[in-house]
């Protein structure tokens, strides 16, 4: 007998689901969920902590909370695949309104997230005493958008490594904007976002703390080099910085995958301690030299900026 196909039968199947983690009738646990969900589906997490990791394999799904309220907490748990919370392993994923904190590993590379392959978009969560915040692969097609999150509060150093608030590895691209960084004060050293992504762009974020005890290192670290945009940000550094480089570009060299362009527009630089660096340029240890593009950026407190000459200037502000 031939198999009869009704039409609407396929568009059934592919519609898209919300997994809701305690309703009637649904997932009793996040990791319930994880399992039941779909390509393209959600999962909702309600307000309350939930100790539980997470390896997300799904080519689409958005993991949604209630905010602040929804806290994903590693404290004392074995984290999946030695990981981080929650694992990304491909597909396009958005994850938004949770707290991920508390992440710890053998290695020392704890993150909240960590995103290996794809794209994936973050919103609205908070990244709290993570050995690492967010933590990318270096997968040379990845790209990841942060939006409008907060990362704070890394942990005291424990001798395996620093601790970087937002760490992305060679990845195609990131974006990063409306975001606040603060180390804290138990941190030792890290730095609040270093980044390898062959284009980068960080606007209209929040980098640095106040508070005179905090004791990050760079604010902004582009390891290697790229084309990179830092536009409209406002960076503030303590007096007990051990690093006194706010923005550093090519500290690492390399690079020979990309183009190397920095721009770095209607920025505030604040430093409230001994003379800074408030950005350094490493263009003799990179493939080829930089076009260097700075205008309009307004600078507080004691210091000055170190280029390498070896770059192309298009425009210099003072």
């Amino acid at each position: 007998m031939q198999r009869r196909h009704w039409p609407w039968a396929a568009a059934l199947m592919t519609t898209p689901r919300c997994w809701a983690v305690g309703a009637p009738g649904g997932p009793a646990t996040w990791a319930e969920a994880l399992w039941l969900a779909g390509d393209g589906d959600t999962v909702r997490l309600p307000a309350g902590v939930h100790r539980a990791g997470g390896v997300i394999t799904q080519r689409a799904l958005t993991v949604q909370g209630e905010g602040q309220a929804t806290v994903l907490d590693g404290e004392g748990l074995s984290l999946p695949e030695g990981k981080a919370l929650l694992v990304v392993r491909g597909g396009e994923v958005t994850v938004q309104d949770l707290q991920l904190r508390g992440a710890r590993v053998p290695d020392g590379n704890g993150a909240g997230i960590r995103f290996e392959r794809g794209q994936l978009t973050v919103r609205r969560c908070r990244f709290s005493d993570c050995e690492m915040g967010l933590l990318t692969g270096n997968d040379p097609k990845a790209r990841l958008t942060v939006q409008d999150c907060r990362f704070d509060d890394a942990p005291p150093d424990t001798g395996r490594g620093l601790h970087h608030l937002l760490y992305i590895g060679a990845i195609a691209e990131a974006t990063v904007t409306g975001s606040d960084f603060r180390f804290g004060t138990r941190g030792a050293q890290g730095h609040l976002l270093k980044c390898r992504a062959r284009v980068a762009l960080v606007a209209h974020n929040r980098l640095g703390d106040d508070d005179p005890r905090s004791t990050p290192s760079y604010l902004l670290d582009f390891s290697n080099g790229g084309r990179v945009t830092v536009r409209g940000n406002r960076l503030v550094q303590g007096p007990a910085s051990p690093n006194r480089t706010m923005l550093a570009y090519g500290p690492e060299g390399g690079g020979e995958d990309r183009e190397h362009r920095l721009t770095v527009h209607a920025n505030h630089f604040v430093n409230r301690g001994s003379p800074a660096l408030f950005w350094r340029v490493w263009a003799s240890r990179l493939a080829s030299a930089p076009v260097l593009d700075l205008a309009d950026n307004h600078r507080e407190g004691a210091g000055r900026a170190e280029p390498d000459r070896r770059g192309a200037w298009a425009l210099t502000s003072p």
